[in-house]
């Protein structure tokens, strides 16, 4: 009788191994992969959710809303008629903040975005549009429906292929804020 392990065995026992191995390495490398696209769809939705906050707080503070990207927004529109909130960023330079509603100095004021710096592959893009007007013969005063939207799109890379995504949310406003306000739809 002999003890101890053979060429064969060993030869075997690592080609067992290596078949079992290489799965799990493959599963590895896709949740990895995986998780970093889910990990910068988050941050993008946590960027266009920035955006629309502070959508609100210059709803909260005027009462209103205007069309953005109106004609007094210099900077770049995107093909989809958005401002480009990083073309725009880059117009303020030397300042924190940037004005939402340059109609006015009233309205300069009170609508300045305080957002956080630009992240590299990351691009915002903000659109605010008047939805429906109500008909003030049936309303005490006429009320307008702001849809704010923001989309982020980003880069990932997958299969060695640069693909761009996108996030995308949206806000509804009425042009005062008031919670017993009722919009009605003209007939």
């Amino acid at each position: 009788m002999r003890s101890g392990v053979t060429l064969v065995e060993i030869l075997v026992a690592s080609a067992v191994l290596a078949a079992l191995i290489v799965p799990l390495l493959n599963l590895f490398s896709s949740t990895t992969r995986r998780v970093g696209t889910e990990m910068a769809f988050m941050q993008a939705t946590l960027m266009a959710d920035e955006v629309l906050a502070q959508v609100d707080a210059v709803h909260q503070r005027l009462g209103r809303l205007e069309v953005v990207p109106g004609p007094d927004h210099v900077g770049g529109k995107s093909p989809d008629g958005e401002l480009d909130v990083e073309t725009y960023l880059r117009t303020f330079t030397g300042e924190d903040n940037v004005i939402l509603l340059p109609s006015s100095p009233e309205d300069a004021r009170g609508s300045r975005l305080h957002l956080s710096h630009t992240q590299r592959g990351f691009r915002r893009f903000l659109k605010i549009t008047a939805l429906r007007t109500a008909d003030a013969r049936r309303n005490l005063a006429t009320d307008v429906l702001w849809q704010a939207r923001a989309r982020v799109e980003y880069d990932v890379v997958l299969d060695s292929k640069k693909l761009t995504r996108e996030a995308a949310l949206s806000s509804c406003y009425f042009e005062k804020c008031r919670p017993d306000g009722k919009f009605r739809i003209p007939q």
